[in-house]
């Protein structure tokens, strides 16, 4: 019954005058806070266009299925009927700049409303193979490496950062792309490999805003690992330029502290990380 009711409305909205002056009266209700009844109006345009493939038929076509799709994410609060709007545009305007912007609000429709990283990163890197040259392709790339590492696929995610400068060599997001690739082997469970990612930050881009991050958490991951002798190295290199060297401190003081609770009884400050002197130990010699 509503169903019906509502396809009795769209076909009166339809018959109200040119598509055209339904979206202004659309667009001018949605200002006026009144989304719903935007909505309908949209809905009636489409309606009315729905045989008409003229030429501003084409454009007006656009222009609804844009307008339907923004009342419906940002309004409504309804993303998964927004996400048929936006896709499409994507179909429908292949190759054009409204498929880019809609293809992108259609992965982070995903991302973070519908919380299906998976989907969000596959529309991510449909994009980037869709417009391999388009400004902001390697923002996207990086997106879907964080999106991968959202869903808990640390493989993909490391696989998609590590491509980034390969695919986009003078990109200044490849420091934070190195970032994802140290996150993601960490949370692999490999932090002596996500440590030697970190400091790669630092040693490929010394003065991007990455390096000093990087480094303090190069030292978290060799202090998980038990390599506190490097993971005080590292948070000294962190504090030099560090946004919250406060916070390096702390944790520099922490793994000191747990430096010398391990330290073995006989043993001088270097022996302690002195494998072979601590084989020979163990073994009677």
């Amino acid at each position: 019954m509503k169903r019906s009711l509502a396809i009795a409305v769209v076909a009166v909205l339809a018959a109200c005058g040119k598509p055209s002056r339904q979206l202004d009266r659309a667009r001018d209700l949605a200002l006026k806070g009144h989304a719903r009844a935007a909505l309908m109006a949209v809905k009636g345009a489409l309606f009315a266009l729905s045989e008409d493939a003229s030429p501003q038929a084409q454009d007006d076509r656009l222009r609804a299925l844009k307008l339907a799709g923004d009342l419906l994410a940002l309004d409504l609060e309804q993303p998964a009927e927004a996400a048929l709007y936006y896709r499409r545009v994507a179909v429908e305007y292949a190759g054009t700049e409204d498929a880019w912007a809609a293809r992108l609000r259609l992965a982070e429709l995903y991302k973070d409303k519908l919380k299906d990283p998976v989907t969000a990163a596959t529309e991510y890197l449909g994009l980037v193979a869709a417009y391999p040259s388009h400004p902001g392709v390697d923002d996207v790339q990086l997106r879907a490496a964080r999106a991968f590492l959202d869903a808990g696929n640390y493989r993909q995610a490391e696989a998609e950062a590590r491509a980034l400068p390969t695919r986009f060599p003078s990109s200044p997001l490849a420091p934070g792309a190195q970032v994802v690739v140290g996150h993601a082997l960490h949370l692999d469970g490999r932090p002596a490999d996500a440590a030697l990612a970190l400091r790669e930050v630092a040693t490929r881009w010394p003065s991007s805003p990455e390096a000093p991050l990087a480094l303090a958490e190069a030292g978290d991951c060799l202090a998980s690992a038990g390599n506190f002798r490097l993971a005080v190295q590292s948070y000294i290199e962190a504090l030099a330029a560090h946004p919250d060297p406060r916070s390096v401190q702390d944790q520099l003081a922490r793994v000191r502290r747990r430096m010398a609770q391990a330290k073995p009884v006989g043993y001088d400050h270097a022996a302690v990380f002195d494998h072979r002197m601590a084989a020979r130990h163990n073994v009677g010699e």
